[in-house]
């Protein structure tokens, strides 16, 4: 085998961890710096107070709040449990 052939297969061995330490230390776009990742659930209605979130099935609350547009709510670390349910109090007072 010539020469050239070893020096070629040493550097690659060399170039393949450089490239995954490289690839370890970008940020992560769908987590914050707490390692949390953000939903966006869309409303229908303009609301006014968000009153109460929950999983459908096994009625856990999640904490969230309704986004500055009140067309939709912003929550973090959905578990993709299932569907949700949410209480929302309207500008007239109806929920």
């Amino acid at each position: 085998m010539p020469s050239g052939g070893k020096i070629t297969l040493a550097f690659l061995f060399l170039i393949i961890p450089f490239g995954a330490m490289a690839q370890e230390n970008q940020s992560d776009y769908f987590r914050d710096r707490n390692g949390d990742t953000w939903h966006q659930l869309f409303l229908e209605i303009k609301g006014a107070e968000l009153l109460e979130m929950k999983y459908l099935k096994d009625t856990v609350l999640i904490q969230g709040e309704l986004a500055s547009d009140c067309f939709s709510v912003v929550f973090r670390n959905y578990n993709g449990k299932g569907p949700v349910t949410l209480s929302i109090r309207d500008s007239t007072g109806h929920v």
